[in-house]
């Protein structure tokens, strides 16, 4: 099963409690983010800023990200299940939830993009994935990828351990991979 740690966005873009709103506000909408994590110096996070938020303070031109952040925030540890995380962003209609550590400070994110790519990564999208990165080092159709839940299995015949390390290690480049195996047999032909 899938946790935060392995699914959370890093390095997170964050901004101090004391950046001036609209500075705060620049940056929400420079990046594209539903939610910005206000920290302190120590990286501790004080809150979440959303661009409602920074719409609701309006304009007063002293306001901090503290003044007009969210807080308590939502957190999830990095041991939390994805599962959960997608019940809670959804349950409590957020957009995105920092990952923190026992401390309190900040380590990633995870955001609903990051759960739906998941979702999205198919079996087939895997496999062609795969493949290509296997043709591509071996010049021609050698090794053969299948795909199963995002497991790959690489099939053919390998000149050592030197090729079997090589396969597994271009497996572990393939997006959406969750585990890797190579399997005897020969490559099919197309």
């Amino acid at each position: 099963m899938l946790r935060a740690g392995d699914v959370m966005s890093r390095p997170v873009v964050s901004v101090q409690g004391s950046t001036p709103l609209r500075e705060a506000g620049v940056v929400l909408a420079d990046y594209g983010f539903a939610g910005l994590p206000v920290v302190d110096e120590s990286g501790v996070l004080l809150g979440m800023l959303s661009g409602g938020d920074v719409l609701r303070a309006g304009s007063v031109a002293e306001d901090t990200a503290c003044a007009a952040m969210t807080t308590p925030a939502l957190t999830v540890d990095i041991t939390s299940h994805i599962d959960e995380i997608g019940r809670l962003l959804v349950g409590r209609g957020i957009r995105s939830i920092p990952v923190v550590d026992g401390e309190g400070r900040v380590l990633g994110i995870v955001s609903r993009g990051d759960l739906l790519r998941l979702d999205l990564t198919s079996d087939e999208v895997v496999a062609v994935g795969a493949q290509k990165l296997l043709d591509d080092y071996t010049g021609r159709r050698r090794w053969v990828a299948q795909v199963r839940q995002g497991e790959i299995t690489v099939a053919g015949v390998f000149d050592g351990d030197a090729e079997r390390r090589i396969a597994v290690a271009l497996m572990r480049m393939v997006p959406g991979a969750r585990d890797i195996r190579l399997g005897a047999g020969s490559p099919g032909t197309d």
